[in-house]
């Protein structure tokens, strides 16, 4: 946590009581001189400042908190004060402060900033015995200032009330989530949007879904703040990391840094080495081919029937027979 930087001028000083005189006596008739009328005087003086002392109302207790990461520090001023009553660097905030009790306006500005009347402002009215939480968020050209009482009313005896408020600009809707149960602590929470919840006093593991898919994206360790008391939880970024400011009951602003990302993230893979160039194949070799045998047609050569005529039968001369011989030559 850095370190607080903070002023605060009380809006009203405290009446200081005079101091009794001693008499004298007369050194001739013994008697008390004037002297001792003045003591008498300053004595009826100073029952009266008791009595009126006694008469005051008790005042209340504010505490001013700065979570505006971009803007950087913040002055804070009080209606009528041209000094500022409270000057917080980011991500810082005052103890609690007595103030007395009263209506009074609120205006916040950027560090060196005058206060104008575009300024954010905010109305305040302290009643006795009340405690005030003022907080400036924003970014630059959007300073807001929020805040009031820490309302315990109806809160039981054995629970604590978380006061949250989205104060990171920029961010989108989210849920916070108490995961010692899964409950819900506060569904669809705008940026500036706040939200109060009761839950039993202890410590907590609390969630943030920031894409609202049902798990926790990111977890913070919330310290048992006791009960009855109201704790006020703000969202922000430093540095583009998600961060929980969380103001005690004793009047310190806490950062809780995330136990780490539990969401699901699509890496950037690694590029892959390059593949070499594949080695050149070996040309094969001219192939010859086998000079096929050159065929020999076999000459057929074909033997022709002999054919054998018949012996006619002649008149009463004798017959002649003839023989015919045919020879087939082939091709």
């Amino acid at each position: 946590m850095r370190a607080a930087t903070s002023t605060w001028i009380a809006f009203a000083l405290a009446a200081v009581a005079p101091s009794a005189c001693n008499g004298d006596k007369d050194a001739d008739t013994g008697q008390v001189t004037g002297d001792a009328d003045a003591d008498a005087d300053a004595d009826a003086d100073a029952d009266a400042d008791a009595d009126a002392d006694t008469d005051r109302p008790q005042g209340g207790y504010v505490r001013f908190a700065n979570v505006a990461d971009e803007i950087g520090t913040v002055n804070l001023f009080a209606q009528g004060i041209m000094a500022p009553i409270a000057t917080l660097v980011a991500i810082d905030g005052t103890p609690w402060k007595g103030t007395p009790v009263g209506n009074s306006t609120l205006v916040a500005t950027p560090d060196q900033d005058p206060p104008t009347a575009d300024s954010p402002q905010m109305p305040l009215q302290v009643e006795a015995g009340g405690r005030y939480t003022v907080v400036a968020y924003g970014a630059p050209g959007d300073l807001h200032l929020v805040g009031g009482r820490d309302s315990d009313a109806g809160l039981a005896a054995t629970d604590v009330r978380y006061q949250l408020l989205n104060a990171a600009p920029g961010s989108s809707a989210v849920d916070v989530i108490d995961l010692s149960d899964g409950s819900s602590m506060a569904a669809d929470l705008a940026y500036g949007d706040q939200a109060a919840v009761d839950a039993p006093a202890r410590a907590r593991d609390v969630g943030l879904d920031l894409d609202r898919d049902g798990a926790a994206d990111y977890t913070y360790a919330v310290p048992d703040a006791g009960a009855g008391v109201v704790v006020p939880i703000y969202f922000v970024y430093r540095d583009a990391e998600p961060l929980l400011a969380v103001y005690s009951p004793g009047g310190q602003l806490m950062v809780v840094e995330p136990d780490g990302w539990t969401g699901t993230t699509t890496g950037t893979g690694t590029t892959g080495t390059t593949g070499g160039s594949g080695t050149t194949g070996t040309t094969g070799g001219s192939g010859t081919g086998t000079t096929g045998t050159t065929g020999t047609g076999g000459s057929g050569t074909g033997t022709g029937t002999t054919g054998t005529g018949t012996t006619g039968t002649g008149g009463s001369g004798a017959g002649t027979t003839t023989t015919t011989t045919t020879t087939d030559t082939g091709p």
